[in-house]
């Protein structure tokens, strides 16, 4: 249970500033925060500081331009994590199942609100952002509102703590989680949303503690705590906490990769990718370094051959003496000649960034008639396109190293040149990559519906939590890709099965999972009892009918309607389309009942002693040897 004196009152009474020299806070705290301001450094949009800590001697105003210029190409990065994380809840095999009974029904009602946001919905939206940038933030559910009654159920809500506010946490035991909400304190005339919400919770109980205002002083309102007269009249606090019945606390660390861990249960994780990082950041100079020589290249520094001297008025090496208002000559003041801009050379034109080559007099160049002069008395200066090229293979070096060490080297640009078995082995890294974070984060989710159950149920609560199903098939294939599997797969004999389902497959990348093509196939599959056999197939065992039932027989009779069924089904399904367009929405007896009920009337007439009437030949003469 928790103690006011010993577990609450230090964190009421210092300020969110404060330094941890007493060892209230988290002894992990200031690490975790790096974290994730080291995660928003590598993949945010500004110029990084390490990127000036490795080029110590260039000048400021160059590192200012890159500054300005400097656009992170791994922004995309992320989205491309995110993309792979969203496999999981779109996979076919994943699922959340509910139980059938009365308590079910009472938490769904609160877990998937009608025209609101779901839990699942908020787990892979907040968590799911919180699971890649800040693994030490804090999934909490705790009820925000405080109940009127005892008999009252407690109504949890799911809060992400980002780690700046987790302000203790010891993993099973105990923490003091910080809101990211505020209360109104007003004060006067004003009114300020900026009052602390504290959340302490151990395995038993909790409490919340909320800043607000009284009679204009800020104070501090406990749920649990009260004032009792004692014996002698006086008033003493009393603190009951609040029990639950999560059997745990019901606050988890988001994070997978554990860093460190104390005797006490206080933990640091880390971030999933953080053993990229350095190829990330040596990957961002390269890129930095690539805009800087396109620039360059594209503007190139311009050389002029100069052999006067700027006929501009007091020009004077470039420079003219600045004059007041009145004229007069300011003493040690200049300014650039408006004439020759400052190069102090005759030069037609602008003269920034130019470079002005003045002819030396002794290399036979004068300003005297008669003499000749270079055919161009101006250009540009190269610069080797080699020194670019190089980057850019680093740079594509180093970004497939990240995407390598990531496991997600097939989110790249895939070369049309790559073989099938590089294609395959990159899917598979992310395949099994996906199945470990499918694995967690399903935990995670099972885990936060359960203390949902356990607050919102008590005792009640293991008849109604549902269940996640953890998926293991993820569809990471295109559908160029898909059309060449069925091809080898019919090529190679492979099992019908594999056939059928790499056949839906093509049809679902080509349709989608709801056209009425996916939903006839998928009614195929289900209702023809000769599915995996061709047409030409279903005639030749037609023809064997005798061999396996006796002529007339009820089971002969079931046998011709079954294959009568099977050969019209695509001719009744059309039928039954052009009869009632929503037909592949009705449910399944009903629509094997109305094809049964077509295929009869084709069928009524057909003798009950039918006897199939056909030759079949060998399709090779064996006396003829060429044939073999």
């Amino acid at each position: 249970m928790l103690s006011f004196s010993r577990q609450i009152q230090p964190y009421l009474t210092r300020t969110s500033l404060s330094t941890n020299t007493d060892g209230v806070l988290c002894p992990f705290m200031a690490e975790a925060v790096g974290v994730k301001e080291e995660f928003e450094k590598v993949f945010g949009e500004q110029y990084p500081e390490y990127l000036t800590k490795n080029r110590p001697n260039e000048k400021k105003a160059h590192k200012k331009y890159r500054a300005e210029i400097y656009q992170n190409p791994f922004i995309t990065l992320l989205d491309d994590i995110e993309d792979a994380l969203d496999y999981i809840r779109e996979a076919d095999d994943y699922a959340v199942v509910w139980p059938d009974n009365d308590e079910s029904r009472m938490l769904r009602e609160l877990m998937e609100p009608r025209g609101g946001s779901t839990w699942e919905e908020h787990f892979f939206e907040s968590v799911k952002a919180s699971y890649i940038a800040d693994p030490n933030a804090v999934l909490a559910v705790l009820p925000q509102v405080q109940p009127t009654s005892e008999v009252e159920r407690y109504r949890p809500v799911a809060e992400i703590i980002p780690s700046a506010n987790v302000l203790r946490f010891e993993r099973d035991r105990f923490a003091v989680l910080e809101s990211e909400r505020k209360n109104l304190i007003e004060t006067g005339s004003t009114a300020v949303r900026d009052g602390r919400i504290l959340y302490f919770l151990d395995a038993e109980s909790f409490t919340v503690a909320e800043q607000v205002a009284i009679q204009g002083r800020r104070v501090w309102k406990v749920w649990g705590l009260s004032q009792q007269l004692d014996a002698s009249g006086g008033v003493r606090q009393l603190f009951m906490p609040l029990r639950h019945q999560c059997r745990t606390l019901p606050a988890r660390k988001i994070g997978r990769k554990l860093a460190k861990r104390d005797a006490y249960g206080s933990e640091l994780y880390q971030t999933l990718h953080k053993r990229v990082y350095p190829h990330i950041r040596d990957a961002q100079a390269r890129y930095n370094d690539i805009q800087i020589e396109i620039v360059h290249h594209i503007h190139a520094q311009e050389w002029r051959i100069s052999l006067n001297r700027c006929s501009g008025k007091d020009c004077k090496d470039g420079l003219v003496p600045r004059r007041d208002e009145d004229g007069r000559l300011m003493p040690g003041v200049s300014d650039n000649c408006p004439v020759c801009n400052g190069t102090g050379q005759d030069v037609s034109g602008s003269g920034l960034d130019v470079f002005i080559y003045s002819v030396a007099k002794k290399m036979g160049f004068t300003d005297k008639e008669g003499v000749s002069l270079p055919p161009v008395p101006g250009g540009f200066i190269p610069r080797p396109i080699e020194g670019l090229q190089e980057l850019v293979k680093e740079y594509e070096r180093l970004e497939k190293k990240v995407y390598s060490g990531m496991k997600m080297l097939f989110a790249l640009q895939t070369p049309q040149v790559q073989s099938g078995v590089a294609k395959a082995k990159d899917r598979e890294e992310m395949y099994r990559m996906l199945v470990k974070h499918s694995s967690y984060l399903c935990g995670l989710l099972q885990w936060e519906l359960e203390m949902g159950g356990r607050w919102l149920l008590a005792g009640d609560a293991d008849n109604g939590i549902p269940s996640v199903v953890m998926p293991i098939r993820f569809d990471l294939s295109n559908a160029e890709e898909t059309r060449e599997m069925l091809n080898d797969a019919k090529k190679n004999g492979y099992a019908t099965e594999t056939i059928a389902l790499l056949e839906k497959k093509v049809l679902e990348d080509n349709t989608s999972k709801d056209s009425d093509y996916s939903k006839s196939y998928q009614l195929r599959t289900v209702l023809d009892p000769f599915l995996y056999l061709s047409y030409e197939a279903k005639m030749y065992s037609f023809a064997f009918l005798p061999r396996v039932a006796e002529i007339g027989s009820e089971s002969y009779k079931k046998l011709v309607k079954d294959f009568m069924f099977s050969m019209y089904f695509d001719r009744n399904l059309n039928r039954a389309l052009l009869s009632n367009e929503n037909f592949l929405d009705l449910p399944l007896k009903q629509q094997e009942a109305i094809l049964r009920q077509l295929t009869d009337e084709v069928s009524v007439d057909i003798p009950t002693m039918l006897l199939p009437d056909i030759v079949l030949n060998a399709p090779v003469d064996i006396k003829n040897n060429k044939q073999l």
